[in-house]
């Protein structure tokens, strides 16, 4: 099936005053929930990163919660509710912070808000490259108009945002990584995984993603750039720093989480094997270390083959390492989907790195989807219920009305308005049914692990079926 351009029918007036009011419409509600209504946030996981950044300068170890809060009051750097439990104290690889450096040169606040410029910036250049790169079959004003209300209605953006968090990053490194893999700039994917990976271990899946498919361009390119960048972020933050890193940091780190937030098939492991009530904390509540038995680490591993295994069968080996662009996206995303779902753990917000599956999905069905319409319909569907569990309701009492960048009684002061906070004050369920999200963001990322699973046999059956000299051709048509 090769890919389509653009549609080529010429949108009348009445259409494009209609899509530019959508537009409008929708961009003001992502807008003000994104960036009006987090303006003066204390962008809490990005300040953290920037204290550590700031340490590892002055060759201190990030890693030493009383060293850091001291460190933040110092940079004027907020200190409540932080540096006293695992999850709130700097958990990263090295490199994370290094990469910060230009950014910790500036003033706590200015550098936050930066943050949260550098933030939009990026999101919105995957957005884009993501829709060059599938090429949904829309008229130019509705695939504006298309992409924006599903930004406008993807809650998790604006947890992100609100926390100073390297979602939007992580996205767009995996878009160029994407882009890079099917258009055969083997080299730009296997740099644009490592990247990724150095900030966040999960995108390091893709690489035996990339193995198993035969991209073993891509495989070398990302192992020896990552190989370059552990080099420069230990000659740059020395030995010392790394051994604490991997002997004390990354094994808490790999306990995984109690926390209601994190989305995540091993946070059931640790919850099974955890006392309801943790030092005063219930469990749901708990940021720190997790107690870890024997029993749950062999269920952990026991997890983590299982699901490498069903991705494994899943994916098949194709008759050649090229594979049409719509598989390749189904298999990719895939493999991301499972590298959350058997991390130790994956927050809630790190369903944005999942923008371009609902975005391609929603705004080209009948191309990403091989299938007759009543079971395209049916994925269809149970991506927009995966849709709806992974965003809805957010995190509500991350967005006080003190955040926002103008003042009550000003035009464009409405913290109210953001979506999650609108959803929250409708269903209450954090406020009465806490319990009730832990069942429900696990279900909906699973949703989406086997939607994309049945696109995938979908397109695997659809080769299988075309004879052996029209695959090459389909191929190539959709790599163009």
């Amino acid at each position: 099936m090769p890919m389509q351009p653009h549609s080529t029918r010429r949108p009348r007036p009445f259409e494009w005053l209609l899509a530019a009011v959508i537009t409008v419409v929708a961009g003001f509600i992502f807008l003000n929930a994104s960036l009006l209504s987090t303006y003066d946030a204390f962008h809490i996981d990005l300040s953290i990163n920037l204290v550590a950044s700031d340490a590892l300068q002055d060759g201190e170890s990030p890693y030493g919660r009383t060293t850091l809060r001291e460190r933040a009051e110092a940079l004027g750097s907020p200190t409540q509710d932080v540096y006293s439990q695992l999850f709130t104290s700097y958990i990263q690889p090295p490199t994370s912070a290094m990469l910060l450096t230009p950014l910790s040169f500036l003033p706590w606040r200015d550098a936050t808000r930066a943050g949260l410029v550098f933030n939009h910036v990026i999101l919105l250049a995957a957005v884009g490259l993501t829709l060059y790169t599938m090429r949904p079959a829309l008229s130019l004003p509705w695939l504006i108009a298309g992409a924006t209300v599903v930004l406008a209605a993807f809650s998790q953006v604006y947890s992100s945002f609100v926390l100073g968090q390297w979602d939007a990053t992580l996205l767009l490194l995996l878009c160029i990584a994407f882009w890079a893999a099917a258009t055969r700039h083997d080299p730009i994917a296997g740099i644009a995984i490592a990247l990724a990976a150095a900030i966040k271990l999960v995108p390091a899946l893709l690489l035996l993603y990339f193995l198993w498919r035969g991209r073993y361009q891509i495989v070398a390119w990302g192992f020896g750039a990552g190989a370059g960048l552990f080099l420069v972020s230990l000659a740059y933050a020395g030995v010392d720093i790394y051994r604490t890193y991997l002997t004390d940091s990354l094994p808490s780190l790999l306990k995984g989480s109690t926390h209601y937030s994190n989305n995540t098939v091993q946070a059931l492991i640790a919850r099974a094997s955890t006392p309801e009530v943790i030092n005063g904390l219930a469990e749901v509540d708990y940021l720190d270390e997790v107690p870890s038995g024997l029993s749950a680490r062999l269920a952990s591993s026991a997890v983590t083959i299982a699901v490498l295994a069903a991705v494994a069968l899943i994916l098949g080996r194709p008759r050649r390492a090229d594979l049409p662009r719509e598989r390749l996206f189904a298999e990719f995303y895939l493999v991301v989907t499972a590298g959350l779902l058997i991390s130790s753990v994956t927050w809630e917000f790190y369903a944005v790195w999942l923008l371009p599956v609902f975005l391609a999905v929603f705004l080209a069905p009948s191309r990403l989807i091989p299938a007759a319409p009543l079971l395209r319909f049916g994925l269809l569907a149970a991506l927009a219920f995966a849709f709806i569990g992974l965003n809805y309701p957010g995190d509500f009492w991350l967005f006080p009305p003190d955040f926002a960048m103008f003042d009550p009684g000003h035009a464009l002061h409405h913290p109210d308005w953001v979506p999650g906070v609108w959803v929250e004050d409708k269903l209450r369920l954090y406020h009465n049914h806490l319990d009730a999200v832990l069942l429900l963001r696990l279900p909906a990322l699973l949703l989406t692990a086997a939607a994309l699973a049945a696109i995938a046999l979908l397109w695997r059956r659809h080769e299988d079926e075309m004879p052996p000299e029209v695959v090459p051709a389909a191929s190539k048509a959709s790599a163009s």
